[in-house]
């Protein structure tokens, strides 16, 4: 399916306007939302950075008996948009 040259100036300008196709975080908020611990899935902000796509999310999850496993629990779930499995907790 050829795309016209109107169809294909948009999607250029909406990628050098650092612009994400909705479609990967709709993904991106499925996956968090089913996954477990997880209560409630507040905020996913997704962004270009380079050729890297970088997300915050904010998510409600289930109590941990300490900070430790808390800071576990995030290790876990960063795989979900991290190529390096980084977490900043704040």
């Amino acid at each position: 399916m050829q795309q016209t040259p109107r169809v294909l100036y948009t999607k250029l300008f909406a990628r050098l306007m650092d612009a994400v196709d909705p479609v990967q975080i709709d993904q991106i908020e499925h996956v968090l939302s089913h996954s477990e611990g997880v209560r409630r899935v507040d905020s996913v902000k997704v962004r270009w950075i380079g050729h890297e796509l970088h997300a915050e999310i904010e998510i409600a999850v289930d109590p941990a008996p300490n900070i430790a496993d808390a800071d576990a629990d995030a290790d876990a779930h960063a795989g979900v948009g991290a190529a390096d499995g980084s977490v900043a907790l704040a």
